[in-house]
């Protein structure tokens, strides 16, 4: 067949087969595109699928697991709902009952301000007390004792003279500092 020799309907018969054959083609080629990026999103996809479906194959152990790591937290650590302030005056409360109750006798005490620490906030009271040996051994197990947790962070014991002709035994200087933790809350 000679193009030449074509009349100008053949042409027009031509071309439009040929434009209708390109975008036959042009179409088969977009929807096998298409099928091809739909299916690496479902390969992307199933690993997600799955991990989702180990989550909802797992969640009352997961809820039990929170309940219980909720509860020791509670044990160590104040909540996060909580106002620093009223934390740390509600500590220094029980520490000076604790050394009350351990019958030595507190000179000074001062809260500590608030420090953030990784996900906890840090609240805090630095005492000063005096007493015997024996009073401080019963502070530091009565501290152990307290819940959420108290630790003391610093302690710093300087010996008192003794008075002449005094039956009361050694006593000390005690400078404790005790910080407790509190949940921060996600600012």
């Amino acid at each position: 067949m000679n193009l030449k020799n074509l009349s100008k309907a053949q042409w027009v018969v031509a071309v439009t087969v040929a434009s209708v054959l390109f975008v036959f083609l042009w179409s088969i080629l977009a929807l096998l595109w298409s099928f091809g990026a739909y299916n690496q999103q479902a390969q992307e996809i199933k690993p997600k699928i799955a991990r989702l479906s180990g989550l909802l194959q797992t969640e009352g152990q997961m809820r039990e697991a929170n309940a219980q790591a909720a509860a020791e937290l509670s044990a160590i650590a104040y909540g996060a709902g909580e106002d620093d302030n009223a934390l740390s005056t509600a500590m220094q409360q029980a520490v000076r009952s604790v050394f009350t109750a351990a019958e030595l006798t507190v000179t000074g005490s001062q809260i500590i301000k608030p420090k953030k620490v990784d996900g906890f906030v840090r609240v805090g009271v630095s005492l000063t007390a005096r007493g015997s040996v024996e009073s401080l051994v019963a502070v530091v197990s009565r501290i152990h004792e307290l819940q959420p947790l108290v630790l003391i962070e610093r302690l710093e014991l300087k010996p008192q003279r003794a008075r002449r002709g005094s039956n009361i035994g050694q006593q000390l200087e005690i400078r404790m500092q005790l910080v407790s933790m509190k949940e921060r809350r996600n600012d």
